[in-house]
């Protein structure tokens, strides 16, 4: 009985050292993976923060996002990826305003460079809140840009 209970004690405590091993194991992958997880998400940071590229587009000065006057609750403005496009002019009626990405958001980005700013802001990916007060500021990035409000026009 005395050689049972010694082999019985001597089994259990090897299950309870495996058991202890496999649970390190778990932890240590589960590890591995965030930290590769991790990587991925800051390398694919580094990648889009150089996209952004602090110059105005030559076609810039030809185009016109002069929205001040609109009498509507949203106008939507189309992005360049290599250059900051012309300077977007929100409607006067206005007091509080949203921007979100409009239509396919694969690949989206958004940068801004608010007028009388020396620097850019961003880049900010489709869910990136950007609550700044501006009136007039220049967009980068991929993707089309859609202006809204709750305001009544």
């Amino acid at each position: 009985m005395a050689l049972f209970f010694a082999i019985f004690v001597s089994v259990k405590r090897a299950g309870s050292i495996l058991i202890g091993v496999g649970i390190i194991l778990a932890i240590w992958a589960f590890g591995m993976l965030a930290s590769r997880q991790d990587e991925k998400t800051a390398a694919a940071r580094r990648r889009i923060e150089n996209l952004v590229n602090p110059t105005i587009c030559p076609k810039a000065f030809d185009q016109n996002f002069d929205f001040s006057n609109l009498k509507k609750n949203h106008f939507i403005v189309p992005m360049t990826e290599s250059c900051f496009g012309g300077i977007v002019h929100t409607p006067r009626a206005w007091h509080t305003w949203r921007t979100q990405p409009s239509g396919d958001q694969t690949g989206f980005w958004q940068a801004i460079w608010i007028v009388g700013e020396g620097r850019p802001h961003g880049p900010f990916g489709p869910n990136g809140q950007m609550d700044y007060t501006y009136n007039q500021a220049r967009f980068e990035g991929h993707g089309t840009l859609l202006f809204y409000t709750n305001d009544v026009p």
